[in-house]
């Protein structure tokens, strides 16, 4: 193998970290957003839990007075002594109670940052908001005297915004990243590629495929990658790029007057086929084109 390789560049290098900072600010704030989020859905999930201590259900006695109920078990009674039929009671009695268990699961499920947990702790606010949601279907399906209190429909639209938080807060939460390599954990790509973050090619990104090469330079006849004639600095042919698919090493060839810069290290050997590992961050002759090996 010919020419050095620079192990130092590697994408947990600062010369990476250098190009990931938006990404990695981006990623803070959506984490701290994804946190308060899902500190919010754990009160609301703790305040509907509180709710079923208020009169859950209102009973009509003779078509005039109206009672407030604050338990299952009050109304069940209630119901026995006018013969109203309280088929379905029994299992909605059991019902509430695992309601009550999916909210206080999910709530202590909030206080995790980490993906698998906020996504059953939505799972979770959904299965909770389902009890008093299934409660009031029930009971305006029954058409008895008995109909849904002031409780029961407190307990609903919290768990609903409740669960709608939870959501938000399981979406906009990142990918976990894998600190030795200061990327996320997915499986190194088959080919690679060069980034662009600034320059007459900022935003761009070229795949290279194992055995091609990418030419960057200002001369159109020569080059793949057309670096704009304003800058003087940058070579005809300035530098060529290969991916070694086998070692998953970038070749980089300098070809240039003058020079092409790993940022904040040292300046490649011309002529000769330099060996940089991903992550690596590389300068066209001290011009703001910089580009990132993928």
């Amino acid at each position: 193998m010919v020419g050095p390789i620079y192990d130092d560049y590697i994408a947990e290098s600062p010369n990476a970290v250098l190009l990931q900072n938006d990404d990695r600010e981006k990623e803070k704030k959506h984490t701290l957003i994804s946190r308060i989020l899902g500190f919010v859905a754990m009160g609301l999930s703790l305040i509907g839990m509180l709710t079923l201590f208020a009169p859950l259900f209102e009973v009509t006695i003779l078509s005039k007075v109206k009672i407030g109920l604050r338990n299952i078990f009050e109304i069940k009674d209630l119901m026995d002594y006018f013969g109203v039929d309280s088929k379905g009671i029994n299992w909605l009695i059991a019902l509430i109670f695992v309601g009550l268990g999916f909210a206080f699961v999910s709530a202590i499920l909030d206080i995790f940052a980490n993906k698998p947990c906020k996504i059953v702790s939505t799972i979770f606010k959904g299965l909770a908001f389902a009890v008093p949601v299934t409660f009031i279907i029930f009971l305006r399906a029954e058409k008895s005297e008995v109909s849904a209190g002031a409780g029961l429909w407190a307990n609903a639209v919290l768990l609903l915004i409740a669960f709608a938080l939870a959501l938000t807060a399981a979406i906009m939460l990142p990918k976990k990243r894998n600190e030795n390599q200061g990327t996320v954990m997915d499986t190194p790509p088959a080919a690679g590629g060069i980034a662009f973050s600034s320059g007459s090619c900022a935003g761009y990104e070229i795949p290279i495929t194992a055995g091609e090469m990418v030419v960057i330079g200002k001369d159109p006849a020569q080059c793949s990658v057309i670096i704009d004639r304003s800058y003087k600095k940058v070579s005809r042919v300035h530098c060529m790029v290969e991916y070694d698919a086998a070692q998953d090493l970038y070749i980089v060839t300098d070809r240039s007057t003058n020079g092409t810069n790993v940022v904040g290290g040292m300046r490649l050997q011309p002529g000769s086929a330099s060996y940089l590992q991903r992550g690596a961050v590389l300068n066209l002759a001290g011009t703001d084109n910089i580009f990132r090996l993928l």
